[in-house]
This record gives structure tokens, C-alpha cells and sequence, in this order.
């Protein structure tokens, strides 16, 4: 943060990870109070106790909940060109041919109701 760093993006996803002797990015970017971490939360990059703890650990307005969605949300199209290759919706999960997340399906209407339920809490 010294450096500059305001914000992580796409939280626990492809980056080091929160562990006992060794926080990580992870660890990093929720210890920090002035820093905003981004949150694909779809309910599958993150599982959503993660999502709860990040919650609960940045001050409000430091949480941006994302989608990660791809060009084709909202179609009728199941499978698609993404940097070169074919990626497929998976109910509502984008995977690509080695079955790793390449993205989600989401919608407006699923981040409102990801939203009602964090409201909850």
C-alpha cells in the first residue's frame, strides 16, 4: 500500500491466499482499511462465507460486489470465443475446455439480490 495501492480486484481469485503464518494478498487487501477489494460474487469464484468476512472486514463502501460477466449475459448463447478460445455457460458459470472459471453468466437482478442478502447480516 506504501506503493500506492488503493484497491484489489476480483478478491481470492488468482491471487495468494489468506493463511495462518502468511496473509497474502488475500490477508492484504482485507487488513487494510483503506483499500477497496472487488468481489466476483456470483457464489462460485467466491463461496459466500468469504464473501461475508470480506464484508465484515472493510469499512462500508470499501466492498464493490462484481459479476465477472461475459459478452453474451442475457443471450440465448451457451458457448462462445473469449481471448482466442471457446468458452462454455455452464448454469450460468463460464468455463472453458479445461473446465476452470472463465467468467459468469450474471445479471443486474442477481447483484440486487446478492445485495438484499449481504443487507441481512
Amino acid at each position: 500500500m506504501a506503493a500506492g495501492i488503493r484497491g484489489f480486484t476480483h478478491l481470492y481469485n488468482a491471487m495468494s491466499q489468506l493463511v495462518g503464518r502468511t496473509p497474502g494478498v488475500a490477508g492484504a487487501a482485507l487488513d487494510d482499511p483503506d483499500t477497496w477489494v472487488g468481489i466476483i460474487a456470483d457464489g462460485v469464484h467466491v463461496h459466500p462465507a468469504s464473501l461475508r468476512i470480506a464484508v465484515k472486514a472493510k469499512p462500508r463502501g470499501k466492498v464493490i460486489l462484481v459479476t465477472d460477466a461475459m459478452p453474451p449475459v442475457g443471450s440465448d448463447e451457451k458457448s462462445y470465443l473469449l481471448n482466442g478460445e471457446i468458452v462454455r455457460d455452464v448454469d450460468g458459470v463460464i468455463r472453458n475446455s479445461a473446465g476452470a472459471l472463465a467468467g459468469s453468466a450474471l445479471d443486474s437482478g442477481h447483484r440486487r439480490a446478492q445485495r438484499r442478502a449481504l443487507a441481512r447480516r
